[in-house]
């Protein structure tokens, strides 16, 4: 009974996965050649049976060392394995001791078949996965679990049907020429491709089907998709380096490669055989891969490269402004090279905080908080100058006289976007801070007077100080530094009793979640998500597709950028029942598949930074939300520092919220896969699920793109934008505004007026409305009240009883009075309204 179960678990196994030549036959003799080999008991369960089975299967390589069947004292009678693999890629041979059961296999298929035995074996061995639902119950979609795909349309090959490179492989296959064309050029690719992979394989996409009265099609029509999965600490190299020399395995490093192939001399003095695949950016060398398979196919097989449909960067234009800011600095990639500018500016302003010696506390550390800095920030700031004409915001001797903003023109010309990068500057302990908390904020506002004139002084930067801040411009990017200090956390949370500052309870708890948040738990995070973006190269690009997703969903505001990035982060983690993505579009579906799988409603997810969980914590966890779960974020996310307020989704998404967010990721990943797995027969706009349908709202407010300082972000381009121009001299004496989006300020303003009444959503990446949903509960008729009367008016409700008609005054909301507040509220930046349900 026991082999019985383990057949048919392994059997449910390989036909979901496809692999075609590897059957529940052979997972069945493969248990009983076990069995014989007393690997395998009869008293083993079929969990232990599992185990043994993956293990032998990931330890051997029968296309090297194939194994037997026949018992050993046959063995000497019949034909040795060597005999075998001559002949076949993979030998297992029965107990006749003549008969193959592996002929049909190919080397891809096998190694497919060993990549997830590997792979299975780590989640059995993993406290953090469920491996019994990671492998037998979760489906393992073919574009969700290979990073890059390639589609090649059966008509390219047909310069191979007839061609005497086929011969050999023809006859293997009965005379099916596709089968042999694919099999004469996937060992090319592999070899082509080297250690940048660790797995090729394909899968056959022809009409099984079709009418009667009709000839077979054939391979007229149809397509053969190729999925690889990458070796990250390979995939993305410049040099593929070969054989020195003198070597005699040089010859046939430059006949495979052919005009590719150069000598080249490296720093050791060494001279060897070597190809270089030029790059301009980061995001090319996430395209070398499809560089060799286009050169490799075209060499080999004759295919033209324009024919191969490659996909891994249809999502990349999602990432690239519409209009570069300056034409001395053009955008070469997708952001990454933005990024590293940050860091290196940061680093540098690091080393100047810490050369000041003459401030009464020892600067203790200095870090940075904003998503640049963790480089999952969607479009990260470029350097900004100051404009050469325009007006100072405050009079000379003033610091915001230090403000430049454009001079007042025809054309209304906005100060271009500059973001502020947000860093926290911890000073050394004391036991002098005061037990006051206004006093403690003086204290704190001394300190950026003092740090605002030492740096000024000393390291020559333009700085702009404010009571609770200071603005530090170098190398054109604008910081925002803040002191923190631990004493004013604590004092807060002691007082929560008695008034503090003139604020409530409530604010009081606020204003306490909004430090910690600031200066403990992002710091914290910043540096884990750093370490995260090392080990996974991918995981930075993958995040600023799921916010600018979000984002496009008019959800921003809802779901917050670490929420995303701990979702994202997730994954890589906890990836079963893959291997951690490899490349950004792979990672972008499988957040958009944990979003619509994930059971939120009555379970965690847990996100497991730097591998701190022990098994104790996760049953703790789960315990706990299953008892408190009424009382918690509806997307409860627990880390190992914050297991039990899901800090980052404290304030949200609500329920309804993840509801919607929920049915948007299912029916985005349906139509993006499908549009990737059919790209070869036809063209598809994959922005699509980028622009959100309108047909859910109530009112969209539409705004003037000419006033939007980040429009250049958006979806698709508007009409009429203007390019942001920059001069080729850097005024020092001077800083760019700073923060300055109407868009996001009009928002402000509305939640400010009308949250009670409304909800609001905004794509804060250039989007060029804002869209608002009635509440249901305003919406319902009210008795008339006095102290309720705001955005209501008074109606008459006729009603019936068995005496008299009766009349009753109640009031409803006036949403046409409302409407027009919100064209007076944003007048100048609003274009028009569309009431689009009364």
């Amino acid at each position: 009974q026991t082999d019985r179960q383990k057949q048919t678990n392994q059997q449910m196994q390989a036909e979901d996965q496809g692999f075609s030549g590897f059957s529940g036959f052979v997972i069945s003799m493969l248990t009983a050649h076990l069995l014989r080999s007393n690997k395998l008991n009869r008293l083993m369960s079929s969990y232990q049976i599992l185990r043994v089975v993956m293990k032998f299967l990931a330890s051997t390589d029968w296309s090297v060392n194939g194994i037997s069947m026949v018992d050993e004292a046959e063995k000497e009678k019949l034909p040795p394995l060597e005999e075998f693999h001559r002949v076949f890629e993979v030998v297992f041979v029965d107990s006749s001791g003549y008969l193959n059961l592996c002929s049909g296999m190919t080397k891809l298929t096998y190694y497919n078949v060993r990549h997830e035995a590997q792979v299975a074996l780590q989640f059995l061995d993993s406290s953090a996965v469920d491996g019994f639902e990671a492998l037998f119950m979760t489906p393992v979609g073919f574009s969700r679990k290979f990073e890059h795909l390639f589609h090649i349309p059966v008509s390219a090959f047909l310069s191979l049907k007839e061609s005497e490179k086929l011969l050999s492989f023809s006859l293997d296959y009965g005379g099916d020429w596709l089968k042999a064309a694919i099999q004469y050029i996937s060992p090319l690719l592999v070899q082509g491709l080297g250690t940048r992979t660790q797995l090729l394989t394909y899968k056959l996409h022809i009409p099984t089907q079709w009418p009667v009265n009709e000839q077979c099609p054939g391979y007229s029509t149809g397509h053969v998709t190729f999925g690889l999965i990458l070796n990250s600490d390979n995939a993305f190299s410049l040099l593929d380096k070969g054989p020195a020399a003198d070597d005699p395995k040089a010859g046939d490093f430059r006949s495979f490669w052919g005009s590719k192939a150069e000598l080249r001399r490296f720093q050791d003095g060494s001279i060897t055989e070597a190809v270089i695949w030029p790059c301009n950016s980061q995001a090319d060398k996430r395209l070398i891969c499809k560089q060799i398979v286009s050169y490799i196919s075209e060499k080999y097989a004759n295919i033209n490269p324009s024919s191969i449909t490659y996909v891994a960067d249809q999502l990349d234009c999602l990432l690239v402004y519409h209009k570069f800011q300056s034409k001395q600095t053009p955008q070469k990639g997708t952001g990454e090279e933005e990024s590293v500018a940050v860091l290196r500016a940061f680093d540098a302003l690091t080393k100047d905080m810490r050369r000041l010696t003459d401030l009464p506390l020892a600067i203790h550390s200095v870090q940075g908080i904003s998503p640049a800095f963790r480089e999952t920030e969607v479009f990260p700031p470029i350097p900004s100058l100051v404009v050469q004409h325009g007006t100072r915001l405050g009079e000379k001797g003033s610091s915001l006289s230090k403000v430049m903003v454009p001079a007042h023109t025809k054309g209304k010309e906005l100060p271009p976007w500059t973001p502020p990068l947000k860093v926290i500057c911890h000073l050394e302990g004391s036991g002098k801070w005061p037990d006051d908390v206004a006093a403690i904020q003086r204290i704190k506002a001394a300190f950026h007077l003092r740090l605002s004139q030492l740096l000024q002084d000393k390291c020559r930067l333009t700085v702009v100080p404010t009571g609770q801040s200071i603005y530090i411009s170098k190398h054109g990017y604008m910081f925002q530094l803040t002191v923190a200090t631990d004493r004013e956390i604590l004092l807060l949370q002691s007082d929560l009793s008695s008034s503090v500052l003139g604020l409530s309870r409530e604010e009081q708890l606020l204003q306490v979640h909004r430090l910690e948040v600031e200066t403990v738990h992002l710091p914290l995070l910043t540096s884990t998500l750093r370490g995260l973006e090392m080990q996974h190269p991918s995981f930075s690009v993958t995040a600023r597709l799921a916010k600018r997703w979000i984002s496009a969903q008019l959800l921003s505001q809802s779901v917050g950028d670490e929420c995303v990035e701990l979702l994202v982060a997730h994954l890589y983690l906890t990836s079963a029942p893959y291997q951690p993505p490899g490349a950004p579009l792979c990672g972008f579906l499988r957040f958009l598949s944990l979003l619509c799988h994930h059971n939120w409603m009555n379970s965690a997810l847990m996100v497991n930074l730097n591998n701190e969980f022990t098994n104790d914590d996760y049953q703790e966890i789960s315990t706990r939300f299953s008892s408190q779960s009424p009382h918690l974020p509806a997307m409860f996310i627990a880390t190992p520092r914050d297991k039990e307020k899901s800090v980052w989704t404290k304030e949200g998404p609500s329920a309804q919220v993840v509801k919607r967010l929920v049915l948007l990721a299912n029916e985005s990943l349906k139509l993006l896969e499908k549009q990737l797995n059919d790209c070869v027969a036809a063209e598809f706009d994959f922005k699509t699920i980028f622009r959100p349908s309108l047909e859910d709202y109530d009112v969209v407010i539409w705004l003037k793109s000419e006033l939007l300082p980040c429009v250049g972000c958006s979806v698709d381009e508007a009409v009429g934008t203007r390019q942001r121009t920059k001069s080729s001299q850097r005024r020092r004496d001077c800083i760019p505004v700073t923060g300055f989006n109407p868009a996001t300020s009009f928002l402000t303003d509305l939640k400010a007026a009308y949250d009670e009444m409304a909800l609001f959503f905004h794509d804060v990446y250039g989007g060029q409305i804002i869209a608002v949903v009635w509440r249901p509960s305003v919406l319902e008729l009210e008795s008339f009240k006095i102290a309720s009367i705001g955005g209501r008016m008074p109606v008459e409700k006729h009603g019936k009883n068995k005496e008299r008609h009766q009349t009753k005054t109640t009031t409803a909301l006036n949403t046409d009075a409302i409407i027009e507040d919100f064209r007076l509220l944003g007048k100048g930046l609003v274009r028009s309204i569309d009431v689009r349900r009364k």
